[in-house]
């Protein structure tokens, strides 16, 4: 009888929903959705601090903030700041914005005697409730598209705890290491136990740093290593010749003469580890600053980094996952080495991990990419593409175009029942006062951000839309792909779900809620039907484990490892990525970081490894508290090609 009641209330509540979603779909072309801006943040210029002689330097800024913008939704208010550089994104706690500055200061520097002073502290008392959402986070995977409920508490204490919070961490930045010293201010603050909300209008920062810190000359014998096992050694050497041609100081070292103390003595508890200190000894005695790894995971020692996904002491999910960030991640912002195993158990990279959470710096210092060869034909024919694009990089007028494809990442259905926690009266809410979180296509939403970073690009737009769009663009399907990448692109951009051989999205039309799974899959099949040549593209995988080269097949490899065609060099995922529903996918997790890739081409770093390792680092910078979720991000994205390439 039981039973049979709670299938009754499950039918009830399943068509008490379709019947709402219809009447909300009759109203949506009604509802405008305001596109939130991005700002960067207030960094000074390097040159005011290195060229200072003084020993201690102290730096003052003052810093204005918009007032309170309070904006009815149904029965509760919305914080509104457009000078915001972002907003709180924790779970149970309101949307506050936040005002990050990043300093960059040369590694090892010294700060200290930091103050920070506000302006008299205000009070709004309020009547109605500031909406506290939820923000579920979904597997960008084709086969596992699961939703992770995270706890979900309402904090009755005021909100955010402090006006301010300090992160910072050791990284390169423009081939200078590099102390990121990062200040997040939380200029309005509320209390929902009081109903006021608490605000300042200015503060100032202030700081002392050391400067006579890391003044030694930097010795650049070799700026590029090639790490390779010695069976590839020969095929190699002409990537060498060519690459001094382009000006670098490059070299090749085999795994041998690491393991064997050939150029340093070998330190280490096992292969990973003397690789990982084998490149700090040459950053620190070559100048280092580019490093190829040449081999698959059978060929150059992969690290599993571990981590948990959980939600009041239960475990969602555990992934184990490739990050060759642990090969590029050498220094705390101390200058001291950074091992991702500080506990000692032999256990890299834990976080959230059965209760661990190990001190990881997660700053790249170096620009690394992989090709995960497993033959000798294989390094050939992808050293071959990359002599060849370097050679002929004039003139190349397919290269002005971009190639974009996206759709409905979450469908209604799904997003209706993960955004409001299978609560009825939320669901109502989300309907009629948030509609912009449920039928938002987030891969096409992403697909248009990048186009307006790229603007000097042509854009082939190739999307799901529900809506009918200004511009014009063509259906996601297969046929309008291959047309375009051998009409060739400078890019492509892939936003939506994926899996090692797979990139999708839904393209489902709003009525169809019940859709468990993507029905549109551009495969590895495909791209070994490509016939675009010489016109190679950077392509960027926006999807769960579409790098995960430890599998039989991997399509972001695959693409680099045609014969003749597809792509120069790629990005993936080596496991389950995650992203955000709604507008909200762009500000956090993957959908943030393809976005953090793409403006850092457009600032000026026309390298692959330069795009990444900027875009991991704006990654930190900006988000003022990184939960175990972000790590997870920022770790797994993989480079497929060499990070010195000339890009265009």
């Amino acid at each position: 009888m039981a039973n049979k009641k709670k299938s009754l209330e499950l039918f009830i509540l399943i068509f008490t929903i379709i019947i709402i979603i219809f009447l909300a779909t009759i109203f949506i072309t009604n509802v405008k959705n305001n596109e939130e801006k991005f700002y960067d943040v207030d960094t000074p210029k390097e040159k005011s601090l290195e060229n200072l002689t003084k020993p201690n330097i102290t730096i003052t800024k003052k810093i204005e903030f918009s007032k309170p913008n309070l904006q009815k939704k149904g029965r509760y208010l919305k914080i509104i700041d457009e000078k915001a550089t972002s907003y709180t994104m924790e779970e149970g706690n309101i949307r506050a914005p936040v005002y990050s500055v990043t300093f960059r200061l040369p590694l090892r520097t010294k700060i200290y005697n930091f103050s920070f002073k506000h302006s008299k502290v205000k009070t709004i008392s309020i009547d109605n409730n500031i909406k506290t959402l939820s923000y579920p986070i979904i597997t960008l995977s084709t086969e596992e598209n699961k939703i992770l409920y995270f706890q979900n508490k309402e904090n009755s204490k005021v909100y955010p705890s402090n006006w301010y919070n300090i992160t910072y961490g050791g990284g390169i930045y423009n081939n200078n290491l590099t102390n990121f010293f990062n200040i997040h201010i939380f200029p309005q603050r509320y209390s929902k136990k009081e109903k006021n909300l608490y605000y300042i209008e200015e503060a100032t920062i202030s700081f002392t740093y050391d400067n006579t810190t890391n003044k030694s000359k930097q010795n650049f014998t070799y700026n590029y290593l090639i790490l390779t096992p010695k069976v590839f050694k020969e095929s190699l050497k002409p990537l060498v010749q060519h690459k001094k041609k382009m000006g670098l100081k490059p070299i090749i070292v085999t795994l041998d003469e690491v393991y064997t103390s050939a150029f340093f003595k070998s330190k280490g508890r096992d292969e990973q580890e003397k690789i990982k200190y084998f490149i700090k000894n040459a950053i620190e005695n070559w100048g280092l600053r580019y490093v190829l790894l040449v081999g698959d995971e059978k060929r150059i020692p992969v690290r599993y980094i571990h981590t948990g996904l959980n939600n009041d002491g239960k475990l969602l999910r555990s992934l184990a996952s490739i990050s060759d960030l642990y090969y590029s991640d050498i220094y705390f912002a101390n200058g001291s080495f950074s091992s991702w195993d500080t506990n000692k158990n032999d256990t890299f990279g834990e976080y959230d991990w059965k209760g661990t959470k190990e001190k990881i710096d997660f700053y790249p210092d170096i620009y690394l990419g992989r090709i995960p060869c497993e033959t000798n034909e294989d390094v050939k024919r992808v050293v071959n593409k990359i002599i060849d694009y370097e050679n002929n990089q004039n003139k190349k007028e397919w290269f002005d175009n971009m190639i974009l494809c996206g759709g409905d990442t979450f469908p209604p259905f799904k997003s209706i029942l993960s955004a409001s926690g299978l609560r009825p009266l939320d669901m109502i809410y989300l309907l009629f006062q948030e509609p912009n979180i449920l039928f938002c296509e987030e891969g096409t939403e992403n697909c248009e951000i990048v186009s307006k970073i790229m603007n000097n690009f042509n854009h082939k737009k190739i999307y799901t839309y529900i809506t009918i769009p200004k511009e014009e663009y063509k259906p996601l399907i297969n046929y309008y792909i291959l047309q375009s990448l051998e009409e060739g692109a400078g890019f492509l951009y892939f936003a939506g779900h994926g899996n090692p051989t797979t990139y999708a999205t839904y393209k489902t039309p709003a009525y169809l809620f019940f859709r468990q799974r993507p029905v549109m899959g551009f495969t590895t099949s495909q791209v070994s039907r490509l016939k675009n040549g010489e016109k190679l593209p950077i392509v960027i995988f926006d999807a769960c484990s579409c790098g995960k080269f430890d599998e039989e097949e991997c399509i972001a490899w695959d693409f680099i490892n045609m014969e003749d065609g597809g792509a120069i060099a790629t990005y993936g995922c080596t496991n389950l990525s995650l992203g955000q529903i709604g507008p909200y996918n762009k500000e956090r997790l993957n959908g943030f970081m393809s976005i953090k890739v793409f403006e850092n081409y457009a600032r000026g770093f026309n390298r692959p490894g330069m795009m990444l390792a900027h875009g991991q680092i704006d990654y930190m910078n900006h988000i003022s508290k990184l939960e175990n979720l972000d790590y997870l991000i920022i770790s797994i994205w993989e480079l497929f090609g060499d990070p010195s390439l000339n890009i265009g």
